[in-house]
């Protein structure tokens, strides 16, 4: 039985990873290598290194026609993949989902989990479908989550399940095949998270301090990060901490309050923030905090 792998980011790399180790060689594994800009590290890199090392068979594409590939699968499976894939039948394609599904249907799941500080984060395995992860659910696996934490922390969790996941629902093929046919989601369970964009990653500063913390914790590294603009530049927050709140007779969110060993303090709706660690966003290089007559939007 062959297996073609559509592979994106760490969640990809551990699902190539994962298969390979399971004994899937050249003749029965061929990976499609997705890019994607809007991380700081997509581990297209690593895909390609860890096939070369084993002679896996793969192309480095975003978009790529499955009919013109040099390779015979019996199943696909699409691991943190981000573009619609049209060219395969439902009934073939396995989609891997950053939830506990049939809650978090759509886009940037674990970012949603976390921002609402959900107990539990899964990963599901289910069949490919015309509707958003509408799919029968193959596997899935729930993990518990403790606050505070990073999304870099819970993406390594995740990343771990999704190739133990990928090598049981690979053998389950191989013991059931064409009669796997999965479990229907429940329809009174469902809900959907929506996709991001730059403006989703903007710091409002009229929330209280625990709140924006916990904020830039979820949308930290490996993405871009929270940002905030100061005066014409766009900053981003990688880094910061709750500090103690003061009685400010004329509060304004965003104004620095204070710069103490390279660290700003800045004026929230509620309570004050500490940021320790910031960047330009257009040359990357660190904010070095000088003027406290500074306001950030």
């Amino acid at each position: 039985m062959n297996f073609l792998v559509f592979s994106l980011g760490q969640k990809g790399y551990s699902v190539v990873k994962g298969l390979i180790g399971k004994g899937l060689n050249q003749s029965r594994l061929f990976v499609i290598v997705g890019t994607d800009k809007n991380v700081k590290t997509d581990y297209s890199d690593e895909v390609i290194e860890l096939c070369q090392a084993h002679q896996i068979p793969f192309l480095k594409s975003n978009n790529c026609s499955v009919k013109d590939l040099p390779f015979h699968y019996s199943y696909a499976i699409a691991a943190g993949w981000r573009w619609m894939i049209r060219d395969i039948p439902e009934n073939q394609l396995v989609v891997f989902h950053d939830s506990i599904l049939p809650r978090y249907r759509g886009f940037a799941p674990l970012v949603s989990c976390l921002k609402n500080k959900d107990q539990e984060i899964g990963v599901t395995a289910l069949w490919g479908n015309k509707d958003y992860d509408a799919g029968n659910i193959l596997g899935q696996v729930v993990l518990k989550v403790d606050y505070p934490t990073t999304i870099a922390e819970q993406i390594n969790r995740i990343s771990n399940e999704y190739a133990n996941l990928a090598v049981k629902v690979s053998e389950m093929f191989e013991t059931q095949g064409v009669d796997l046919s999965g479990r229907v989601q429940n329809i009174d369970e469902i809900s959907y998270s929506m996709w991001l964009d730059d403006e989703d990653y903007r710091i409002q500063w009229c929330d209280k301090s625990e709140e924006i913390c916990h904020f830039i914790s979820c949308v930290g590294s490996p993405f871009m990060g929270a940002s905030t603009m100061m005066g014409s530049r766009l900053v981003r927050i990688m880094e910061a901490e709750v500090a103690p709140d003061l009685r400010i007779e004329n509060r304004t969110p965003g104004k620095v309050f204070s710069i103490s060993h390279h660290e700003a303090t800045v004026v929230c709706g509620q309570g004050m923030l500490k940021v320790i660690s910031a960047k330009y966003d257009d040359d990357q290089t660190d904010v070095v905090w000088t003027k406290i007559r500074t306001r950030l939007k």
